[in-house]
């Protein structure tokens, strides 16, 4: 059986954006509360309706500070007031008798969201980044097509990425935050809703991860506008950490001159028939000659199969054991496989 450390959230009403956008550069997160948004924040954790929850949500968020450095605990305290500035806003619009069930449900999604911003995979903490920010509809064309607003007339956007927490980092750890982070700022898009918002729910997955490895898989469940659901994809990372932080390629785990690819892409054959999937053996054998979509895990290398029957078909995927892959391994490596001390 596969393992993987997974991390999740859910996006509630931001929407993923374009990062070049000047609001993106002007923003920072609030770590203390505006007067005004403070005072609204205590009367809603006063009500009947949301004081059990906003306790519950406080004495989560006190546990899983406690996980953190203390440089990660004060950034994890902004992002926090951020959020509560946030709930604040994000049901203005809703009519007054709906108002205190949609700020219930916010806290819940918050619940959910809080319980996994932090894992710890490989030795390493693990925190999910999140940033949200505002522009005026106005400054947005494709607000004009379908928009989700605040009452202050302001499209809200969001995003999220994973970085280590540490006090403190090495070198190579810093460098691979930054990595991550740019690469985030390049990647975001607005999705595929015919020029609409769209929202989505994302989670991270950590594979495979040590002192000098880190592999994750980003899933994405796109939510079109006016649709009932969305449909996953999926982008697999593989990370060499030193001497500086950079993808793997396929030359640094497998010996090139090796016929590994039409070997091993057969091996998946069977895990496939099972999930229904049907065989996938040529489009295995492309994955690995390419080194597209693998996620190392302590079991083997887990292939991720897009769309095998189709967008409703969801995501396939096949591991091949470490047994199978050692005879065609690079002998010269930058990090340890799994089975080696």
């Amino acid at each position: 059986m596969m393992k993987r450390v997974f991390i999740s959230f859910i996006t509630s009403a931001f929407f993923i954006a374009a990062l070049s956008s000047p609001a993106y550069a002007q923003q920072k997160p609030a770590h203390v509360l505006p007067q005004e948004s403070l005072d609204i924040y205590k009367q809603l954790a006063a009500t009947p309706e949301l004081a059990p929850e906003i306790a519950k949500l406080d004495a989560l968020l006190d546990e899983q500070l406690k996980k953190l450095s203390p440089k990660g605990a004060d950034t994890f305290k902004g992002k926090q007031e951020h959020w509560r500035i946030n709930l604040t806003k994000a049901c203005n619009a809703a009519l007054e008798a709906e108002r205190k069930a949609c700020q219930l449900d916010e806290v819940k999604r918050r619940e959910y969201s809080l319980k996994n911003m932090i894992i710890q995979a490989g030795g390493r903490t693990f925190v999910r980044e999140e940033y949200s920010y505002e522009i005026p509809v106005a400054d947005d064309p494709r607000a004009v097509l379908y928009k989700t607003v605040y009452a202050d007339d302001n499209v809200h956007k969001y995003f999220s990425w994973p970085q280590i927490d540490g006090n403190p980092l090495t070198k190579a750890e810093e460098e691979w935050n930054e990595l991550v982070k740019s690469q985030t700022r390049a990647d975001v898009e607005l999705g595929d809703c015919e020029g609409r918002f769209s929202n989505q729910d994302v989670s991270f997955e950590f594979g495979y991860t040590s002192d000098n490895f880190i592999s994750i898989v980003y899933t994405k469940n796109w939510q079109c506008p006016g649709g009932s659901s969305g449909w996953p994809s999926q982008e697999v990372k593989n990370y060499i950490l030193a001497p500086h932080p950079r993808e793997m390629s396929v030359a640094d785990i497998f010996d090139l001159s090796s016929d590994w690819s039409p070997k091993l892409a057969p091996l998946t054959d069977n895990e496939l028939e099972k999930k229904n999937g049907g065989p996938q053996i040529e489009e295995a054998e492309r994955m690995l000659a390419q080194g597209e979509n693998w996620l190392l895990t302590p079991d083997g290398i887990d292939l991720n199969f897009r769309y095998v029957n189709g967008h409703a078909g969801g995501v396939y995927h096949a591991t091949i054991p470490w047994e199978a892959i050692k005879p065609f391994l690079q002998p010269h490596r930058a990090f340890k496989l799994p089975f080696e001390k």
